[in-house]
């Protein structure tokens, strides 16, 4: 519900309560969200915190991952200079939508000292990203979108998810979740607005069934989205580096290549492509 130099305040989706979380995850209050964010202004004017700078990352986690997946990440990115702050969403229990308005009172809720926030996302993270930023909400009035990274994003969806969602068991275990990263339901989330400064890293084998010899079709993937899948016009770069799905993360290939592009809008001239298929160069023709 509300992020301030790393503090955030939560609502728990049983109770409805809220807690406020310190920058070290520590909880500080719980209750009302008015008791809560009386607490953080106590807190930081008895502790003389002041505001973060003008500009922010927030990174948006994919289905399942914790805060702690993202720890390499945030700390490489913090060691920048970008102020990142992960962000926490349910996405197993809502839908990309409801997802996405969370993030976007979080957004309308941030200190009048924003002024820029970049965003890193993670697979279904990149749904996500792109409802909130369609939604054109009062927060576009007076701040302004950064350059954006998405890691392993179902841009064209899933047909691995498509295959699992048609089973009651998979829907029950994975959610709501599992069903929005389905072909059908990803192609329907808008795309970024023309203009927007976008990038795209993807993971894959290097042979034609990928890490997933169970997905259908011959295309490489990073045993959950095949390179194709990631793919999404108006993209300004593309990189793709020979790892699977959930190690991307904590790939130093992964914090590198991310940090380069938030810094300069672009990627490292190793592209590490010269051992993909042919069918791979065809898809990094269509992204430019």
């Amino acid at each position: 519900c509300f992020i301030r130099n790393g503090w955030r305040i939560q609502q728990s989706l049983l109770s409805k309560r809220f807690r406020l979380l310190d920058n070290h995850n520590i909880r500080r209050a719980s209750g009302s969200y008015r008791h809560c964010l009386k607490a953080l202004n106590q807190y930081f004017s008895a502790w003389e915190i002041t505001d973060e700078a003008s500009e922010i990352t927030l990174i948006l986690p994919g289905l399942f991952r914790t805060r702690l997946a993202f720890s390499k990440m945030q700390k490489h990115l913090k060691g920048e200079g970008f102020n990142p702050v992960v962000l926490s969403y349910s996405s197993t229990r809502n839908s990309v939508k409801q997802n996405a308005k969370a993030i976007t009172k979080i957004l309308n809720n941030l200190p009048e000292n924003i002024q820029k926030v970049n965003f890193v996302t993670y697979s279904l993270g990149g749904l996500v990203l792109r409802e909130v930023i369609a939604a054109n909400d009062e927060w576009h009035n007076r701040i302004s979108i950064g350059r954006i990274v998405q890691i392993a994003p179902p841009n064209q969806g899933s047909r691995f998810a498509s295959s699992l969602a048609k089973y009651f068991f998979w829907r029950l275990i994975i959610g709501k979740g599992l069903t929005d990263m389905s072909v059908g339901k990803a192609k329907k989330v808008p795309p970024f607005p023309s203009g927007t400064d976008f990038s795209v890293i993807a993971g894959f084998k290097g042979t034609e069934k990928g890490y997933n010899f169970l997905a259908k079709g011959k295309s490489d993937n990073d045993g959950i989205i095949s390179i194709n899948e990631t793919k999404l016009a108006g993209a300004s770069d593309f990189t793709a580096f020979r790892i699977a799905h959930f190690f991307l993360l904590s790939s130093p290939e992964v914090l590198e290549s991310t940090e380069r592009y938030l810094t300069k809008g672009h990627f490292s001239g190793k592209r590490n492509i010269k051992q993909i298929k042919p069918a791979f160069h065809d898809v990094m023709n269509s992204i430019y």
